[in-house]
């Protein structure tokens, strides 16, 4: 069983990602950057509404707002 520290510790950064979270923009819309390959300059992205729907695109077709 996790202690409270663990938990807390735990809230704490999931709180922290949430709050730093960039808006990353993909043809108009809002999307989650899942991973970023910087070698090659792609991106694993989904639409927000889509986790299942992901896709490889250019980082070059993405803004942060």
């Amino acid at each position: 069983m996790e202690s409270l520290t663990n938990i807390i510790q735990l809230t704490s950064f999931s709180l922290f990602v949430f709050l730093y979270m960039a808006n990353v923009i993909y043809n108009g819309k809002s999307i989650y950057n899942e991973q970023v390959d910087q070698q090659n300059g792609v991106g694993i992205i989904h639409n927000l509404n889509e986790p299942n729907n992901k896709q490889s695109v250019s980082i070059s077709e993405l803004t942060e707002q």
